[in-house]
């Protein structure tokens, strides 16, 4: 009887052995797929609109010429702290799709506004402009300010 148990012994063993190391890999992908993933490039941009993380829109005004920047908040809310060199568009002004419609339906835009809530309906007239090319900053400004990107 001995030489079954040391038998049903080491197989236990060797089990507990084989499900530790498979415990492993799934752990090791489960890691990897909760990595953040890396900012986006300009190129990811210019052929639509998207929405991007306030790490990414920073990558983009970092990294990349050309990008304007449209803060559709109230001009009290934009006296109080902005993004530099931001063009402000009062979304809740009653001309404002007029005074966007002069905006260059051709040049890459960082749409953002306090919370995203203003930004995303700004969006939508955006696109029935004919804007091609827009980074929506869904968090707004208070995430940009939150995450330490307000000079």
């Amino acid at each position: 009887m001995k030489p079954l148990t040391r038998t049903a012994l080491s197989l236990g063993l060797g089990l507990s052995l084989t499900l530790a190391a498979c415990g492993e890999g799934p752990k090791a992908e489960t890691e990897q797929s909760v990595a953040e993933p890396a900012p986006q490039s300009i190129a990811s941009v210019t052929s639509g609109t998207r929405d991007v993380s306030i790490a990414e829109a920073s990558a983009l005004l970092s990294g990349e010429a050309g990008i304007v920047v449209l803060d559709v908040r109230t001009p009290e809310e934009f006296a109080a702290g902005h993004i530099e060199d931001a063009v402000n568009l009062d979304f809740l002004s009653e001309d404002f799709a007029a005074n966007l419609a002069e905006l260059g339906k051709d040049t890459t835009y960082v749409l953002h506004c306090k919370s995203g809530a203003r930004s995303a309906k700004a969006l939508e007239i955006m696109k029935e402009q004919g804007f091609e090319s827009i980074a929506h900053m869904n968090e707004g400004f208070d995430a940009w300010t939150a995450a330490g990107e307000a000079k």
